[in-house]
């Protein structure tokens, strides 16, 4: 029997199978940009590879809806360490509540602003960060992944930096937090210094900030 006659031979039913493949299925080893992905999110990384599948391939695919984003919002930006995005984020809820406070108190002459209002704010802020959280993050990895690439490390360096500038940090985030804290009721009482009489600063200055908070 020559060579090629093993070609018109059945397939053995009991052989292994091939390199790289689960019975009738192959598994496609991961691109280089997704290892860099799971060296840089770390714990987790599963879901978010999984998110950003569409991304990887085309831009303008969506990422889905993250519940953590819309649970934690701001929390959430600073404990995967996108600091960046979690500044302005926390900016600009401080810059509307900053200008409700002008609006209805100051122009339109209420007492204090329409009770609810900051749920509202709150609200809308959270659906934002679950609405685009993954994309937030997909583009803030590929910054880093960038940036450490630029290094022209080796392979095992790169790793370990993108795991160190990536990853969580739940420090990160209580301590960011507690800091919007403070500086939300600085902000509100100078605003307070500013706009109210000297008899109505404290509970207005004091009033204002909680609301913003809330």
């Amino acid at each position: 029997m020559s060579a090629n006659d093993d070609r018109s031979l059945p397939e053995n039913p009991y052989a292994a199978p091939e390199s790289g493949s689960i019975g009738a299925r192959s598994v496609p080893a991961e691109t280089p940009e997704q290892r860099d992905l799971r060296a840089f999110v770390g714990s987790n990384a599963d879901y978010y590879l999984r998110r950003w599948t569409h991304l990887l391939e085309r831009e303008s695919a969506g990422a889905g809806f993250n519940l953590a984003a819309f649970l934690l919002s701001g929390f959430w930006l600073v404990y995967r360490k996108m600091y960046r995005v979690t500044a302005i984020f926390f900016a600009v809820i401080l810059l509307e509540s900053v200008v409700e406070e002008v609006i209805f108190v100051v122009v339109l002459g209420n007492e204090a602003v329409p009770a609810g209002r900051g749920l509202v704010v709150g609200l809308v802020a959270a659906i934002v960060c679950g609405s685009y959280g993954n994309r937030w993050y997909y583009s803030h990895a590929r910054r880093v992944i960038s940036d450490v690439r630029a290094q022209g490390l080796g392979e095992q360096a790169v790793a370990g930096a993108l795991a160190r500038r990536g990853g969580t940090s739940l420090v990160a985030a209580i301590g960011l937090f507690v800091l919007f804290l403070v500086v939300t009721f600085a902000v509100f009482i100078a605003l307070a210094f500013v706009l109210y009489p000297a008899e109505a600063f404290a509970s207005r200055s004091a009033g204002a900030a909680v609301g913003c908070l809330i």
